[in-house]
């Protein structure tokens, strides 16, 4: 803890005279000193792509968990499928390539979150959608999930957005 006092004079006589601005300094420079100790130590690893690869990245790495940005149901070419699950496929598709930039696979996903434009067209469709997830994990995915309805994504075509967490054991 060196060197956090640097600028404060803490003498007895300015403890005694102000002692709750005296504490409230003290807290304050903890505070500060632990604030940056944890930044010294939380090492990031990122990966960016696409065409907003300068605004976000797709994926970030810290300690063995790795958060994904939400990955929208293009195909490599570009294409956006016209259905819930073919996008959702796709979603997948695009979640396995930022996975295997860390060295991952959909078997270290352990949460997933589902954002829809139609929750009613997604849950009228909630068997050919699941079967088809399940084919792409090759077995009943052993994830927590959440469904969230909203308005619309980053454009009208998209469907579907899948945001997920998973766990590095590799690293």
């Amino acid at each position: 803890m060196e060197g956090i006092f640097i600028n404060k004079i803490f003498t007895p006589k300015r403890i005694r005279n102000n002692r709750p601005t005296v504490i409230k300094e003290i807290l304050n420079s903890l505070i500060v000193y632990r604030m940056k100790k944890k930044e010294e130590s939380m090492k990031k690893t990122l990966f960016r792509s696409g065409p907003y690869a300068d605004l976000f990245s797709q994926g970030v790495l810290v300690g063995n968990i790795l958060t994904l940005a939400g990955q929208l149901g293009d195909s490599p070419d570009g294409v956006v499928p016209t259905s819930i699950q073919g996008q959702m496929e796709n979603c997948y598709k695009n979640i396995e390539l930022v996975l295997k930039e860390f060295g991952g696979s959909l078997a270290n996903v352990i949460d997933e979150t589902w954002f829809v434009t139609n929750v009613e067209e997604c849950m009228t469709n909630v068997e050919d959608i699941f079967s088809s997830r399940e084919k792409i994990y090759g077995c009943k995915p052993e994830v927590s999930q959440t469904l969230v309805g909203v308005s619309a994504l980053v454009d009208a075509k998209y469907k579907i957005e899948i945001k997920c967490i998973a766990y590095l054991d590799n690293k």
